[in-house]
């Protein structure tokens, strides 16, 4: 009897599970699960490209764009539209940093912000880390914000030659990767782009060059000897617990490409064997299996190991850009039935396209975040783009949309919501989507767009995590008596 009691509160277990996992996210159009904040509402710390989330201390950082050297964090438990929630800290007035940053990540203690451009337009490579277990913004703490110019320590940094002008960042296996796009040769030609990765292991002293790497793909023989390899220009990188894969996004301001960049990262990172790159563009037949698979902003994995890339523009018409990329991460990467793409602007749900982030939520559904619908900043636009992974790729009931901002019933009726358009990147706390915002049409912005995906008709999932449901499942099956009867106090 005991026995089947165990059994029992197993069942219980996966049942409660799959219950939570198909009501997260019900709520998507609710406008009641969407609000806006914007702190502080000024223009100084308006404009983010990037945000990275500390899970230990509960906390959303914010990286600037070029021409701003203000971090934003907002911090639970304290409520999102409470200003206390919030600080800001000038980390070039306070600790000497540049500004200038795209893509931010988190290690277990210190966030790391991507160098990218500085206010002149060259390209940089001073790396930023913030210890979230010093005070914030203290410039008397001399350690709680540290530097590292991977530029100017290049000729110490193996395979190194231009370390900087990075889109995104990546903490994996104890490694932060950092993505290349623009050449950072001192000059302002935004032109020239490169291919050559840096990485820092965080087990190792932050300002030791011997602790960094750098491998450039596109100039090893196996691509230079390839006419399909260029390996040039990428954005925010993924892993998929072994592969790291980076984005593809322009080999030129205005040349995007498809062309994916590959990383075993159980084989040694300066060994030309362990990268490959593969464009499914080249490989697929435009109005049969894909539109125009080019210009990637970010990818994400889901839970049975599918590779998903946001795309942000193409190069096939100013208005298309809401081709998404799939690829099954347990088939053969260089195998053209591995990818698939599936057009949103042209099928349901007939998005605006134009998106600049994507990830999944843990359970069931990956989000794309809005950002503009063609390559002119003003056609910013906020409508998220929501994948159910449990669906199939190519059911147009798998795609939703929803815009809080165009919503009479949204941001309309909340007080202080502005314009809530143009985002770059967003975060998951577990329960909370944010969106970073950037530029939404008409000026850079602060409006951070917040999602609650656990709350259906105005009532919370309970977010009880594994040993929660064990206990709940365990009073369920045994009516309590079992844990009483450990609890019972022995009489003489």
């Amino acid at each position: 009897m005991f026995r089947h009691q165990w059994l029992y509160v197993l069942a219980c277990i996966g049942a409660v599970t799959v219950g939570i996992s198909e009501a997260q996210g019900d709520g998507f159009t609710d406008p009641a699960n969407w609000a806006t904040y914007d702190y502080p509402d000024d223009n100084a710390t308006d404009g983010y490209t990037g945000v990275a989330y500390d899970d230990v201390h509960d906390c959303v950082y914010f990286a600037p764009w070029i021409g701003s050297k203000t971090i934003t964090r907002y911090c639970k438990p304290g409520a999102f539209d409470d200003p206390s929630s919030w600080e800001t800290c000038d980390v070039g007035t306070n600790f000497g940093a540049e500004g200038g940053y795209n893509g931010a990540t988190f290690d277990g203690r210190y966030v790391y912000f991507a160098p990218f451009s500085l206010a002149s337009g060259v390209q940089y490579g001073d790396v930023l880390r913030f210890d979230t277990l010093a005070s914030f913004c203290d410039p008397t703490e001399t350690n709680s914000w540290q530097r590292f110019d991977a530029l100017a320590n290049a000729d110490s940094i193996s395979n190194a030659v231009y370390p900087g002008g990075f889109a995104g960042a990546l903490f994996a296996d104890g490694y932060v990767y950092f993505a290349p796009n623009r050449l950072a040769d001192g000059t302002t030609n935004q032109s020239s782009d490169t291919g050559e990765v840096l990485r820092y292991n965080t087990n190792c002293n932050f300002s030791d060059p011997a602790c960094w790497q750098a491998f450039d793909y596109s100039k090893s023989p196996t691509c230079v000897n390839d006419p399909e390899c260029h390996a040039l220009g990428y954005s925010n990188p993924c892993f998929d617990g072994r592969f790291i894969y980076f984005s593809p996004g322009a080999r030129a301001p205005s040349l995007f490409h498809g062309e994916v960049l590959r990383y075993d990262s159980l084989g040694d990172f300066s060994n030309e064997a362990n990268w490959a790159t593969f464009d499914f563009g080249e490989h697929c037949t435009p109005g049969e299996n894909c539109t125009d698979p080019d210009g990637y902003s970010d990818c994400a994995v889901d839970g049975a190991g599918v590779v998903y890339f946001a795309q942000i523009r193409s190069d096939t018409s100013s208005n298309q850009s809401g081709e998404i990329l799939r690829y099954d991460s347990k088939q053969t990467f260089t195998d053209t039935a591995s990818w698939s793409t599936y057009d949103t602007v042209d099928n349901a749900p007939l998005s605006k396209g134009g998106y600049d982030g994507v990830f999944f939520d843990g359970f069931r559904y990956m989000y794309f975040v809005p950002n503009a619908s063609s390559k002119s900043w003003p056609t910013a636009h906020g409508e998220v783009l929501r994948l159910d992974t449990q669906a199939s790729f190519a059911q147009p009931d798998a795609w939703a949309i929803y815009d809080y901002g165009h919503d009479p019933n949204g941001c309309a009726m909340q007080p202080g919501c502005s314009d809530p358009d143009g985002y770059d990147d967003a975060v998951f706390d577990g329960r909370y989507i944010y969106f970073s915002p950037s530029f939404n049409g008409t000026t850079m912005h602060g409006e951070v767009l917040r999602y609650d995906t656990l709350t259906v008709d105005g009532v919370p999932i309970p977010a009880v995590g594994v040993w929660g449901l064990f206990l709940m499942c365990l009073l369920l099956m045994t009516g309590g008596t079992l844990i009483a009867r450990r609890s019972r106090t022995a009489t003489a």
